[in-house]
């Protein structure tokens, strides 16, 4: 599945494909589970638990960092904090949702950070994942992705952006 040309584009080769783990919280979860566990070149770990340990903390970033893309299905919310650690961990985010919360939208171009999938499509994953890796959009949606994160996702432009937003409302 993780043919020479994804180490040539990506200049670093990568035990997974994808992967995810995390709780039962949202129907999309399982059906993500259902269609994507035991597959070739995806790591798929979902818990029934009530709360993660620090094993399965150590296991979820250690996973990420070997994986090319995140997944990052929504929870009890629409979205994933996942989503955000993504970047960080050096992975490109697969955000699958039946509702996309994105913010700075009118900065961001989020099609060259992320990938967005519907639930109804998340059997077509694999394909789209593997030619995305082929390309050299995987590289760009990572460094993208890491000026993003250190640009736009830290607390002090959070909180500038909100004096801002306020400002402009009154």
């Amino acid at each position: 599945l993780l043919s020479d040309a994804h180490n040539r584009n990506t200049g670093k080769k990568k035990k997974y494909l994808a992967s995810f783990n995390g709780r039962n919280t949202h129907p999309i979860r399982q059906n993500l589970y259902d269609s994507l566990y035991g597959m070739n070149g995806f790591r798929i770990n979902l818990s029934d638990r009530n709360s993660i340990g620090k094993f399965d903390e150590r296991r979820f970033k250690k996973e990420l960092n070997q994986s090319y893309f995140s997944i990052c299905p929504r929870g009890y919310g629409p979205a994933s904090f996942r989503f955000y650690e993504s970047f960080d961990l050096g992975a490109v985010p697969v955000y699958i949702s039946d509702e996309f919360h994105l913010p700075f939208t009118e900065l961001i171009d989020w099609n060259k950070l992320c990938i967005l999938i519907k639930p109804n499509e998340i059997e077509k994953i694999p394909k789209k994942l593997n030619s995305l890796l082929d390309s050299n959009n995987y590289l760009e949606m990572i460094e993208y992705g890491r000026y993003c994160s250190q640009k736009y996702f830290t607390y002090e432009f959070t909180i500038e952006y909100i004096m801002k937003t306020i400002t402009k409302i009154q």
